[in-house]
């Protein structure tokens, strides 16, 4: 298993415990694909107070950002004030998700959105 692999194994294992008082998860350059952001959409409801989610790097796609879109449209990251899915190839749909997940005020103190080098065309940037 790859240092990165396991850098991942621990995170999810850290991830299942229930209430958990993260501020800040970095995912950066982790080579994490379109499931392991499904399956960190499914954990970030025990991460209330969570601040910083950054996911840079990886190849999470157009349904991975969905999937973490989902989240935030359910209220699940109240205290996020950071994110980012820079380089990530999720495309206009991935983007969209994102724009529409944030419309609703459910992430009332974000502040930072990267979404840089991600293949966003006109349709995705509206």
């Amino acid at each position: 298993m790859s240092e990165i692999e396991e850098d991942w194994a621990l995170v999810r294992e850290r991830l299942q415990k229930p209430d958990l008082d993260l501020k800040e998860i970095d995912l950066v350059n982790k080579g994490l694909t379109v499931a392991d952001a499904k399956y960190l959409a499914t954990v970030l409801h025990n991460c209330p107070n969570l601040e910083k989610l950054d996911l840079s790097r990886n190849q999470i796609g157009a349904t991975g950002a969905q999937a973490i879109a989902a989240v935030l449209q359910q209220g699940r990251c109240p205290s996020l004030v950071s994110l980012s899915l820079y380089y990530n190839q999720i495309g206009d749909t991935g983007a969209q998700a994102i724009a529409a997940a944030l419309q609703h005020d459910h992430c009332p103190n974000l502040k930072r959105l990267t979404l840089g080098d991600n293949e966003i065309g006109a349709t995705g940037a509206q």
